[in-house]
This record gives C-alpha cells, sequence and structure tokens, in this order.
C-alpha cells in the first residue's frame, strides 16, 4: 500500500502479502464484476452455465475462487494496521491522505477522458465529474471511502491502544468480535457492514495491530493456510450443492458472493497470522515486491473505476464467452496478471512523471 511503502525494517513476507491481496482482488473482481456482474444485483439473465459438464465445473470452480479471493480487501487493512499500530502524529496521517486522495482524483478524471474517447466522444455529465473529484464522498470507490478516513484516524486509534494493557486490548477485540457476530453475520452481512463500514474495518485494523503488538504465539497457526484453503473448499461445494438442490425448476444458480462477514474475516485473520509467523528469508520476488509496494494500490484504483470497469470486463476481456471451456479459470487467473502488471506499469509511469515535474518545480523555485 502507499501508506507504509517507506517503512524501514521492510518484512518482504507481507509486501508479497500485499501484492498477492492485490491480485486476489483483480481476480475476484473478473467473477463478480466479469462474470456475475453484481450491478445488476440479485437477478441474472441465464449465464449458461448448466449447458454442459464443463459449465457445470466452470460454475465450482468460479464459486471457490469467488470465495477464495474476497479476503482481499480485509488483508489489506490487516497489513494498514499492522504498520500503523505503533503512534504517529496527524501530520503523517493527513499527509498520507492527501496525497492518496490526489492519486484518486487524477485516475478519476483520468478514466472520464479515457471512457469519453473510448465511447465515440461520448460527453461526461456534470456529476460524473463532481464525483470524480470528490470521490470520497460520491463513494465513487466504496473501499477508498472507508480506507481514507481510516487512515486520518489511524494515530487516535494508535494512541488509545497504546494506553491499553495487553489483557485490556484482548478484551476490546472480544467485544468487537462479539459484536460482529451478533447479528446476521454468518451468511452475507454483518452488524458493522453498510455502504462503507468504517467500524467493521476499525475492528480489523486493531487485529493487524494486535499482531504486530504481541505478536502470534499459537501453535495452530501453521494450519492457518490449510484451514483457509479447505474452509472455503468446503463451502464452496456446499454453496454449489444447495442451490442446485433449490435452484427453482428450469433455471441454474447463479455465483453467490461472499459478502465481507465473519467467515470473511476468519479466513483473512488465518492468512495473514500464517504469513507473519512464516521465516524470514531473503528473495527475489520478496524485493520485487518491495519494488512495487508504492505502486499497489492504485491497481484497484484503474482497473475497478466505474468509467473503466464496464470497458475493461464487458468490451476488453469478455468472461462469458468462456464459460463453456474448460480455459475459463486458466484465462481468468492469466488475464489477472495481465491486468496487474498493466496498471503497475500506468502508476509507475504516473509516478516517475510526477516526480520530475515536482522536481523540475522545486528547481525552478530554487534557482
Amino acid at each position: 500500500m502507499m501508506d507504509n511503502a517507506t517503512n524501514i525494517n521492510r518484512n518482504s513476507r507481507i509486501d508479497i502479502l500485499r501484492m498477492v491481496s492485490m491480485y486476489m482482488i483483480v481476480t475476484c473482481h473478473f467473477i463478480y464484476h466479469g462474470i456475475r456482474n453484481v450491478t445488476e444485483g440479485d437477478i441474472f439473465p441465464d449465464l449458461g452455465f448448466s449447458a454442459s459438464l464443463t459449465g457445470g465445473i466452470n460454475f465450482f470452480l468460479c464459486q471457490l475462487l469467488g470465495y477464495l479471493t474476497n479476503i482481499g480487501p480485509n488483508l489489506f487493512i490487516l497489513i494498514t494496521g499492522y504498520f500503523l499500530i505503533k503512534p504517529r502524529n496527524f501530520r503523517y496521517a493527513t499527509q498520507k491522505a492527501l496525497h492518496l486522495w490526489l492519486v484518486i482524483v487524477f485516475y478519476g478524471l483520468a478514466s472520464l477522458l479515457v471512457a469519453s474517447l473510448l465511447t465515440n466522444g461520448k460527453a461526461f455529465s456534470y456529476q460524473e465529474l463532481l464525483d470524480s473529484i470528490l470521490p470520497i464522498w460520491s463513494r465513487q470507490y466504496w473501499f477508498m471511502s472507508m480506507y481514507i478516513p481510516l487512515l486520518l484516524l489511524s494515530p487516535f486509534i494508535a494512541t488509545g491502544v497504546s494506553a491499553l494493557e495487553k489483557r485490556d486490548y484482548q478484551w476490546l477485540l472480544l467485544v468487537l468480535f462479539i459484536l460482529n457476530f451478533a447479528i446476521n453475520s454468518i451468511g452475507y452481512g454483518a452488524i458493522f457492514l453498510g455502504p462503507v463500514p468504517l467500524p467493521f474495518y476499525i475492528f480489523v485494523f486493531l487485529i493487524g495491530g494486535y499482531f504486530r503488538l504481541y505478536g502470534c504465539t499459537s501453535r495452530y497457526v501453521k494450519y492457518g493456510i490449510y484451514i483457509y484453503l479447505f474452509g472455503y473448499l468446503a463451502l464452496a461445494a456446499a454453496a454449489t450443492l444447495a442451490q442446485l438442490r433449490y435452484a427453482p425448476a428450469g433455471t441454474f444458480p447463479h455465483i453467490k458472493g461472499m459478502a465481507n462477514n465473519s467467515i470473511t474475516l476468519l479466513m483473512s485473520v488465518f492468512v495473514f497470522a500464517w504469513v507473519i509467523t512464516l521465516p524470514k528469508k531473503e528473495t527475489r520476488l520478496g524485493q520485487w515486491a518491495i519494488n512495487i509496494s508504492p505502486y499497489i494500490l492504485a491497481v484497484y484504483l484503474i482497473h475497478d473505476n466505474p468509467l473503466i470497469r464496464p470497458l475493461l470486463w464487458n468490451n476488453l476481456i469478455h468472461p462469458k464467452e468462456y464459460i463453456q471451456q474448460s480455459l475459463l479459470i486458466p484465462y481468468c487467473l492469466a488475464t489477472s496478471i495481465v491486468v496487474f502488471a498493466v496498471c503497475i506499469g500506468i502508476e509507475w509511469l504516473r509516478a516517475t512523471l510526477s516526480d520530475l515535474l515536482l522536481g523540475h518545480i522545486t528547481g525552478s523555485h530554487a534557482k
């Protein structure tokens, strides 16, 4: 993420996890925006999975992959909490938030221009322009509308937590955990969820912070990755069988989204705890992950912009054309890599040109 790319004592395992998390998000969007098309709500046209055995297998695999990759946003917040739980001043938080807001505005305006050019010069509306200039208030990106306020609150959260003893911190997490499970949190919602679930993500931030302050000494952590994989495998199988059993006559079930609920939270924690307890080892992959870390969040800003999203999935990648082909999942994984890499390249170019421009301006003023 952009907020901790300059940390002195780099832990390449976490940088790799950050990179993998964003790749998960792109893959998740391939399924939910490219195939399922969440913008259509819960009533979909027949996607054609039922036309063949290959389609039926692809349905199950898409369901499984959608569940496996839906932990990406939680992992981002766990990482943020892990780095920002040590108290910092408000000036640091505002600088990070302002920089991120400017990047969001840049990509919002750039997306307006690109979308206009790719739709034969179609003029954009005043509302679209306003949404791009004020992306946090317009909730153009739901994650950013939560993430920037969390950045601004982070020094106060960290200062408050620093006054707690370990046992009090544990009690705080337990209370938040119980509240999150309290109402309708097993299925597709939780008490803290809403259009911008800031309270829920404060809880996730605090979990990441706890691991930073007190570590993770449980002997069961080494099984975390297996719990994650086999847990979601069982869940996807159960969901698929249930939908096959109860789907209305003459229809085929559709890919069900896994809301950011208690199951997703627990799976995210299992994976995060497993990663931070891995032995430290310098690798080329780790160094590469560190190098691209400042550009990771822009992958989300570019590919999931509301104007770019339909152009990317419907006009360029066409996931639905592969529903009856055995190449669907390989195509999903491969195109997600390409989208990830292209977005990294775009952000690297933007950041490089921005630095050159700022260097030229400051150099001119110095003269």
